[in-house]
């Protein structure tokens, strides 16, 4: 089954129960279930520290880069 077709059975399943007490318990309980996680705390320090340091890099207008130069580092790399 692909995700699409679970999706589409998952909601013909919701749409088809009247009990709103269950409905309630299902709602909480997806919601608990796909509270989006801070995927930030969970990289290692020495990687949150190189995005930091690249993101401050990305400011300075000396580290820029044209999209002319860009596409032809890519086809370099190809």
């Amino acid at each position: 089954m692909s995700v699409l077709e679970i999706k589409g059975s998952l909601l013909q399943l919701i749409a088809d129960i009247s009990d709103e007490k269950l409905l309630r318990y299902l709602h909480n309980d997806l919601l608990e279930k796909t509270k989006n996680e801070d995927w930030w705390e969970n990289l290692p320090l020495n990687v949150q520290s190189e995005l930091d340091e690249a993101i401050e890099e990305s400011y300075e207008e000396t580290n820029w880069v044209s999209d002319d130069d860009a596409r032809k580092q890519i086809q370099k790399q190809a």
